[in-house]
């Protein structure tokens, strides 16, 4: 009898610490989703960016997110055929992805890097190479 009950409570045991382990593992991998996770009031603001250009000098962007889930951009292009552009639509945030989709229904993604926002690729990945910091939108 005395040994039934020790292996019962052993068993009882080992299964309280797995249960134990499990919920740790899961609020870990809870508390990581929150810290990489922002909302529109965490990203809202005004973000400037002074974009390449194969037909001119530069495009100096102006994004403006706001706390409602709107935006508006303005793009003006310097040098050669100087020109401003104006766009607005939405946006949402999911994680640190910002994905702003203007009136015509053309998307742009951005990630969330601290106080910047990193333009994103037509893919969704990160620019790299020597061209990668003038797709860096900095808050201002």
């Amino acid at each position: 009898m005395k040994n039934s009950f020790l292996a019962v409570c052993t068993v009882a045991l080992f299964a309280g610490c797995a249960i134990n382990n499990s919920s740790s593992s899961m609020n870990n991998d809870m508390q990581d989703k929150v810290v990489s996770s922002y909302d529109m009031y965490s990203v809202a603001g005004v973000y400037k960016a002074v974009l390449p250009c194969a037909s001119c000098e530069a495009i100096d962007t102006t994004l403006v997110l706001k706390n409602d889930g709107k935006f508006e951009s303005l793009m003006e292009y310097k040098g050669g055929e100087q020109y401003t552009e104006k766009s607005s639509g939405t946006y949402n945030v999911k994680g640190d992805i910002v994905t702003v989709v203007n009136k015509y229904n053309k998307t742009s993604m951005f990630r969330v890097d601290n106080k910047s926002l990193k333009m994103l690729d037509a893919e969704g990945k990160e620019v790299t190479g020597p061209m990668a910091k003038f797709y860096v939108f900095k808050k201002m």
